[in-house]
C-alpha cells in the first residue's frame, strides 16, 4: 500500500492515524505514549473530543471499534489523553452476505455490543482511561506490529543550522526560515508575508512545516555536498 500525494497533502499525519488505530488494536498502547498526533490539540477537540472508528477481523468475527477521545491538561500544562467512551460491537462472519453489510451492524444476530461506560467497576480497574477496551478481545491474540514512524532523535538530525532558503523553496514556496536552534531540540520557522516567527519543539515541528520539506531539504543538502566532492 502506498500513500501518494503533492506536499503538505497530509500524508504524514494518515499515517500517524493508521498508526495510531493499529498501536491500539494491535499493540494494546496507551493514548499518552505519543500516539495521538498533535494536529488534533486545538479548541474544538478539547471541548468536544475526537471520535475514531476502526474497523478489525478476528476469529471469524467483523469488530467495530467507536472511541470517544478526549484531552485535558494539568495545573503544568501537561496534557493528559483518555478515553470519554466506547463501544466495542462484534458481529459473525456468517452475517456478512455482500460487500454491501461489511460494516453494517444493525443485525443483531450472532451480534455483541460492549461499552465502556457500562463496564463493571471490577473489569474497569485493570483499564487504565487512556487504555482501550479493545484490550479485552486483543489481548491474547499474538499479533502485534512494529511502529510505522520514525523515533524523534532521529528525526532531529534532519535539520542542522540555517537552511539555505532555496532549498526550502523546492518543496515549499512559502518558507522563509528554518532553522535548528545550536545543539537544542527546538527550532525557528520563519514564513513570507508574515511577520510572525514561530519557534517550535522537535515533537510538533511537523505540525508546522510538512514532513516532506523536512526529509527533502536534507537530502538536497546531502546531494550538493556528494557532489562537491
Amino acid at each position: 500500500m502506498s500513500i501518494i500525494g503533492i506536499n503538505a497533502a497530509g500524508k504524514t499525519t494518515s499515517l500517524k492515524l493508521l498508526n495510531l488505530a493499529l498501536e491500539i488494536v494491535l499493540n494494546n498502547k496507551g493514548l499518552n505514549e505519543d500516539l495521538v498526533p498533535s494536529v488534533f490539540l486545538n479548541e474544538e477537540t478539547e471541548k468536544n473530543g475526537i471520535v475514531m472508528t476502526v474497523y478489525f477481523y478476528k476469529e471469524d468475527k467483523v469488530f467495530e471499534l467507536i472511541s470517544l477521545i478526549k484531552y485535558k491538561r494539568n495545573i503544568d500544562g501537561e496534557i493528559h489523553f483518555y478515553y470519554e467512551n466506547e463501544v466495542l460491537r462484534s458481529k459473525a462472519k456468517s452475517n456478512i452476505t455482500s460487500k454491501n453489510n461489511i460494516f453494517d451492524f444493525t443485525n443483531k444476530i450472532n451480534y455483541k455490543e460492549v461499552k465502556r461506560n457500562k463496564m463493571s467497576k471490577e473489569s474497569l480497574k485493570v483499564l487504565k482511561d487512556d487504555d482501550s477496551i479493545v484490550i479485552t478481545e486483543t489481548r491474547d491474540s499474538g499479533v502485534t506490529i512494529n511502529t510505522m514512524l520514525e523515533d524523534v532523535k532521529d528525526k532531529i538530525n534532519y535539520v542542522q543550522g540555517i537552511v539555505n532558503e532555496n532549498i526550502l523553496n523546492v518543496f515549499d514556496e512559502n518558507i522563509k526560515k528554518l532553522e535548528r536552534i545550536g545543539d537544542d531540540r527546538d527550532f525557528k520557522v520563519e514564513f513570507k508575508n508574515s511577520q510572525t516567527r514561530i519557534q517550535s519543539h522537535i515533537i510538533s515541528l511537523e505540525e508546522i512545516v510538512s514532513s516532506g520539506t523536512i526529509r527533502g531539504q536534507r537530502i538536497i543538502k546531502n546531494t550538493i555536498t556528494a557532489l562537491k566532492r
